[in-house]
């Protein structure tokens, strides 16, 4: 970050983030995942693009889940996340990922129903839902390096 001199939103992965997101995708395939959806922030569209490479998706960009975007925006943000888990659980066999950024991740982990923990640099939480759109259960994994 410190060395980045452009927008942040366009710094990319640096080398170990490319690492790591390599090392994501035997992660989400355990898991199922089907649609990745992602901040519109360089590093975050790079950390999913493995994974929807492997599995032949589209990445959908999510401005509001931007760092710039989200700045005062809890609200929308944890709506958004709502508005997922109503998907899910009405389509259990379409799990997606979520590839979002620290400052963001508080609002999203609220919208989610789910206690607030401060995550380091590529930790993944899986949400399991229920059919009611309520958590049933939070895995975390740590960074895959």
């Amino acid at each position: 970050r410190k060395s980045w001199q452009g927008d942040d939103w366009l710094r990319p992965l640096a080398a170990r983030g490319t690492r790591q997101s390599d090392r994501l995708v035997a992660l989400l395939d355990a898991f199922g995942v089907r649609r990745v959806l992602s901040s519109t922030s360089t590093r975050c569209l790079q950390t999913v693009e493995p994974y929807a490479k492997a599995i032949g998706s589209q990445i959908h960009p999510v401005h509001l889940l931007s760092e710039e975007a989200a700045l005062g925006r809890d609200e929308e943000i944890a709506d958004l996340m709502w508005q997922l888990r109503v998907q899910v659980a009405q389509s259990p066999e379409d799990p997606l990922v979520v590839c979002g950024h620290r400052p963001v991740l508080g609002a999203m982990q609220a919208g989610l129903h789910i206690p607030i923990q401060h995550l380091t640099t590529a930790q993944s939480l899986v949400l399991h839902i229920g059919d009611e759109a309520e958590p049933v259960a939070v895995e975390s994994y740590p960074s895959p390096l």
